[in-house]
């Protein structure tokens, strides 16, 4: 719970951004902990009888009479057990009602209406020793800058090759070594530039790759270092450049913050800057923040798509995205990436669709298609299916209608069709019974992603340490078996 985390509207502001790292730090949780994650609520200033009542049927799950999608949007808090979809998890609560955060499409711009945009004079990349700097400092020079500040922070290596490349696209480029968490350095660098005659029209603030470590296991050290680079760097450069004068003032942060993700503890900074520029730009102070998925290398073709439908972006297809939101005005809650919905709906258990991307037009497509080709049961007319289509429940029958010796062949079944889809396999059969899981690609974050996956299949408490204290999927099988069994009751 927090209060004045988050916005619902533009006469919203977050009183305390600060307070939205645990949003950010809540979404990467509840990913590593789906069994036992609650969710996020933002309570109101006065937590009057209305109030109250409103926080009681958020945590009931039941909808209430005056649910409310975030900023107007259609689709309010979703009846507990609603086929396909998941109980709210992210609840505004505000005096005009309950509001629930959904991701939707960004509005497509008005062609013919707005001049394209461009910069001029001195532009200021915060980073460029970042996988995404590179790319940025050219999209910069192509974009009219007539002078191309460039810092890396000190001990790493000065991009040498990179600033002969951009000198002959732009008039001057300069790297500095400065780390914009130093106050004091920034200002007499921008004081210099000022004093130069070549003030700051355009910056942009790139924070870095967030930490692989998932929440559990990110030491304190590391956070405490995560969140000056990226919410400390951003505050300073507001408060340090002329407002007037900007044409952009572009921080970069990752889809980390927007929707969580396994091993990224670095989320809770990105909610932070989320909720800082909205409060920034809401008092008219210009700022457009840009959420990314991953970025692929410089191979156009570089990264194959994770189990749940993420591609990492092609560099050039980024930066043109990046340039059409600031033709279109910016904005604070922009996201780019590449997402296969269909294959992000077929990887999700029946009944785990977060709430957050329900008013996807492409999800909605992809859930009608599931509907369609399932029938209640999920069965598909005419073909069998697998034990990945089975609530816990119809899993326990299937087991207790086998002889005791194909029991550990089914849910060997499970383990390898769970395993392929988490390492982003179409066929279950590349992976092996015997195969060693980190031989055959997983790492501490899909680990984490298939033991979710297990226990939402089995309805078992699994621990995080699952393929190290179970090395192969028949070894897997042989535990998931005897803990299966073990249940007494039925799992709903």
């Amino acid at each position: 719970a927090t209060r004045g985390a988050v916005s619902v509207g533009r006469s919203d502001r977050p009183a305390d951004p600060a307070q939205a790292q645990t949003w950010g730090l809540g979404r990467a949780a509840a990913r590593e902990t789906a069994d036992r994650w609650g969710g996020l609520v933002d309570l109101p200033a006065d937590l009057d009888v209305r109030a109250r009542a409103r926080l009681r049927a958020v945590l009931a799950g039941a909808t209430g009479g005056d649910a409310k999608g975030v900023n107007g949007e259609a689709g309010g808090l979703t009846e507990t057990g609603t086929a396909g979809a998941s109980p709210e998890n992210e609840v505004a609560l505000r005096p005009s009602g309950a509001y629930a955060r959904r991701l939707v499409p960004a509005p497509q711009p008005s062609t013919g209406t707005a001049p394209a945009w461009t910069t001029r004079g001195t532009a200021l990349l915060t980073d460029v020793t970042t996988p995404e700097g590179p790319h940025l400092a050219r999209w910069l020079a192509r974009a009219g800058a007539e002078h191309l500040v460039l810092l890396a922070p000190p001990g790493t290596d000065t991009p040498d090759q990179l600033a002969d490349e951009l000198a002959e696209l732009t008039a001057g480029v300069t790297v500095a070594r400065c780390d914009t968490r130093d106050r004091a350095a920034l200002a007499a660098l921008l004081a210099s530039l000022t004093a130069s005659g070549r003030p700051v029209r355009t910056v942009v603030h790139t924070t870095g790759t967030p930490h692989p470590a998932p929440p559990s296991g990110t030491p304190r050290a590391v956070l405490a270092d995560t969140l000056p680079a990226r919410v400390a760097g951003a505050e300073h450069l507001a408060e340090l450049l002329d407002h007037d004068a900007l044409d952009a003032f572009v921080v970069c942060s990752s889809a980390a913050g927007t929707w969580g993700a396994e091993g990224q503890a670095a989320a809770a900074a990105d909610a932070h800057l989320s909720a800082w520029a909205a409060r920034r730009r809401e008092s008219g102070l210009p700022v457009t923040v840009v959420a990314w998925g991953p970025w692929a290398g410089n191979d156009p073709t570089d990264g194959a798509a994770t189990s749940d439908g993420l591609t990492p972006l092609p560099p050039a297809a980024a930066v043109r995205a990046l340039h059409r939101i600031l033709d279109a005005g910016g904005g604070t809650d922009r996201l780019v990436a590449d997402v296969d919905w269909e294959r992000y709906v077929a990887g999700c258990p029946a009944g785990r669709i977060s709430p957050l991307f329900r008013e996807l037009p492409p999800v909605q497509a992809a859930l009608a298609a599931h509907a369609a080709a399932y029938g209640r049961d999920g069965d598909v007319p005419g073909q069998a299916t697998g034990p990945g289509d089975w609530t816990p429940d119809e899993l326990r029958q299937r087991l207790a209608g086998l002889p005791a010796d194909q029991r550990p062949a089914l849910l060997l079944e499970l383990v390898r069709a769970r395993s392929a889809t988490v390492l982003g396999h179409a066929d279950p059969r590349s992976v092996g019974a015997d195969d060693d899981f980190l031989d055959i690609g997983f790492a501490s974050m899909t680990a984490v992603e298939l033991r979710n996956q297990l226990v939402a299949d089995t309805g078992v408490e699994l621990p995080p340490t699952l393929i190290y204290d179970c090395p192969t999927p028949a070894a897997l099988a042989t535990y998931l078996l005897e803990e299966v069994q073990q249940l007494k009751e039925p799992v709903s």
